[in-house]
């Protein structure tokens, strides 16, 4: 029997013993029950605690079962339990509807607030504690979900595989995300930031032995931090062979996933478009990627080592600020507005000397630090990554450099594209002088660059800085002949003029059959010629009448753009 009807049981045993025992009065009855004169019913121990008006009540209750031809043990039943939702029967629908609408707020407000606004809505104040138990009675990944939001609910009440770290090989899955350290350092000119400010660190991270593998501090994080920190992995320990990416924008761009784009194409003479695909660049590493759950950070276990970054690494400096009101500092708000006022900035650290301290520091854990978290077994990351580090997957140096760049749309102009203050040049770039070209340069090496049709075919490599003056006129006039003597010589195969024709020669040539007049073939002899006589020939000079005069537009050829399949 459940909880609920041995409670039942008991009370019709404590009301029967009570009508057995020949008292009239309830209290009389409670003090017999008390001091021992009467025996205490089987099953009483079930009530915790009752008194002589809980026994009119539940007399009363049974009766009025009876009356109505329903079991006094179902009457007698508690009706607090959560199952039902105690005070759902004492509240109308419209009441529990509007209760939960108020209380279901990312606010927060107070159950006694909601209830005012219930009075003033309904003219009838609920009582607090029915309604308290009408909202426990509510699922509570409901009422989570309501007040506190997705994240909370993914942390409390989502499903999840745990992860069996001793499965994986070092490099076989990799994680990365974006992490803002918890301090503030003074701006460099370098890094394109002004004043204080918090740096960010972008990071990869080995699954299996939990070692850092490539990172990047930056004052924001973007597409190409993330860039620069995949290369620096993927230059000491090779490809993985799965990639576990946070779910934000930073990480599902078109630089990395690919884009489909309308290109020009001048086909047969005619201008018409064409759909082209240009790869991202986890498909050029050919490596799975998986981006995980919004809102989800246990799926990331590098979300446990910015714990630790945190925790070692931030509370170490003067300046550091804390994650959260709970965790700062007491005179930290004030230290940071007197940074922010410039009352206080030669004390903060620079970027420059954070990094520093930041690529120590973690070299410096990967090799000392001791974990004991599963299949680490107290060795350190660095002693876990070269024991299962097994395979290694390389990528060619010639790959890496078209992989790994910075893209750029640029015109071309006569000295070639400038990117940095630096001109990039080519003789080769004669045939696209005056249109934009895409210029892929490499992350690691600013000395070449390579240009790109806008869809995607390839051009030629330029490099920089050809037309620097050198303070010699001779050598500047003899870059530059030379320059446009290459020039010429790629343009030679498309030159179809005759050789030795110069300027207007060509066309002196052709026109010379308009020099004399030709012969014009003579009437026939019995040709019959007649007058025109009537109609306006010409229009009136003399009044300027031009009303019977026609403008003629010539119609003009409308040529539409198609689009062409893909990669045609």
């Amino acid at each position: 029997m459940k909880q609920e009807g041995l409670v039942a049981a008991a009370k019709l045993c404590i009301l029967g013993a009570w009508d057995d025992s020949g008292i009239v009065n309830a209290h009389e009855f409670y003090a017999a029950l008390k001091a021992g004169r009467s025996p205490l019913p089987m099953g009483a121990d079930q009530i915790k605690r009752f008194s002589g008006p809980t026994l009119y009540r539940w007399r009363s209750i049974a009766a009025e079962a009876r009356a109505k031809g329903v079991d006094p043990l179902v009457a007698l039943a508690p009706g607090y339990k959560p199952v039902r939702g105690a005070g759902a029967r004492a509240l109308s629908d419209p009441v529990k509807q509007r209760i939960q609408e108020l209380w279901g707020n990312t606010n927060r407000p107070t159950l006694a607030w909601v209830l005012d606004l219930v009075a003033e809505e309904f003219g009838e104040r609920p009582n607090a504690t029915t309604a308290g138990r009408y909202i426990n009675s509510l699922p509570k990944k409901l009422i989570t979900e309501m007040r506190y939001g997705h994240k909370k609910v993914n942390d409390r009440f989502t499903v999840y595989t745990p992860t069996d770290y001793e499965k994986y090989r070092a490099m076989e899955f990799v994680s990365s995300d974006h992490h803002c350290l918890d301090l503030l350092c003074a701006a460099e000119p370098s890094i394109g930031a002004t004043g204080a400010f918090r740096p960010w660190i972008t990071l990869f991270h080995d699954y299996r032995s939990r070692k850092p593998l490539g990172w990047v501090l930056s004052a924001s994080p973007n597409g190409y931090t993330i860039l620069e920190a995949l290369f620096n992995t993927i230059d000491q320990y090779g490809v993985p062979e799965v990639l576990k990416l946070d779910n934000g924008k930073d990480y599902r761009q078109k630089l990395f996933e690919g884009q489909e784009v309308l290109v020009p194409d001048f086909k047969d003479g005619l201008e018409t478009e064409r759909l082209i695909f240009i790869e991202g660049v986890f498909a050029s590493l050919d490596c799975k990627v998986i981006h995980s759950i919004p809102y989800h950070g246990q799926s990331k276990p590098v979300e446990r080592f910015f714990k630790d970054l945190a925790e070692r690494f931030s509370k170490g400096f003067s300046s550091y600020l804390g994650s959260n009101t709970v965790e700062r500092p007491e005179n930290s708000r004030l230290y940071e507005s007197r940074v922010r006022a410039l009352e206080k900035r030669e004390n903060l650290p620079t970027f420059n000397e954070v990094k520093i301290r930041l690529d120590n520091w973690l070299r410096e854990w990967a090799s000392t630090h001791h974990h004991y978290g599963q299949g680490m077994n107290g060795d350190t990351p660095n002693e876990a990554f070269a024991a299962n580090w097994t395979v290694r997957r390389v990528l060619p140096a010639e790959k890496r450099d078209l992989v790994f760049v910075r893209s750029y749309v640029k015109k071309c102009d006569r000295m070639g594209v400038s990117i940095d203050d630096h001109w990039y040049y080519s003789p080769d770039m004669v045939f696209c002088k005056g249109r934009q070209v895409l210029v892929k340069r490499p992350l690691k090496d600013v000395s070449r660059a390579f240009i790109y049709e806008l869809d995607g075919r390839f051009i030629c490599e330029a490099v920089p800085d050809l037309f620097i003056d050198s303070g010699l006129a001779e050598e500047n006039i003899a870059v530059a002949r030379k320059a446009m003597k290459d020039e010429r010589a790629k343009l030679a195969p498309y030159d179809l003029r005759r050789p030795g024709e110069r300027g207007a020669s060509a066309l002196e040539r052709a026109a010379t059959k308009f020099r004399s007049t030709p012969n014009m073939p003579e009437p026939p002899e019995d040709q019959e010629v007649r007058m025109v006589a009537g109609g306006v020939i010409v229009p009136n000079r003399e009044t300027n009448d031009l009303s019977l005069v026609k403008n003629r537009t010539p119609t003009k050829k409308n040529l539409g753009a198609s689009i062409i399949g893909l990669l045609d």
